[in-house]
């Protein structure tokens, strides 16, 4: 590995870092990757925005956040969020 491509490969790990679970403040959170809203209004309005259907919720750090999609199968980008996999054409837990 040349010094350019530990250099791009340094950089990319950094700023490639998924997180996993993170209180971001008192209306947000990253929940399994995905953005989480303190409020069902909160995550109802993004939902409409995006043109999906209802949200479900997660329990984390003692309070109750609410998602976009009606289950955490939710997939936007033609992949299942981590922790899933596709079956049958839907995200599945692991």
């Amino acid at each position: 590995m040349n010094l350019r491509q530990k250099i791009e490969k340094d950089i990319t790990d950094k700023v490639m870092i998924k997180l996993k679970s993170v209180l971001v403040d008192e209306d947000f959170a990253i929940i399994d990757d995905r953005l989480a809203y303190s409020s069902e209004a909160m995550a109802q309005k993004a939902a409409k925005d995006l043109g999906i259907e209802g949200v479900h919720e997660h329990e984390y750090e003692g309070k109750i956040w609410y998602m976009v999609g009606e289950t955490h199968e939710l997939d936007l980008y033609g992949k299942c969020p981590k922790g899933y996999k596709k079956k049958n054409g839907k995200c599945v837990k692991k």
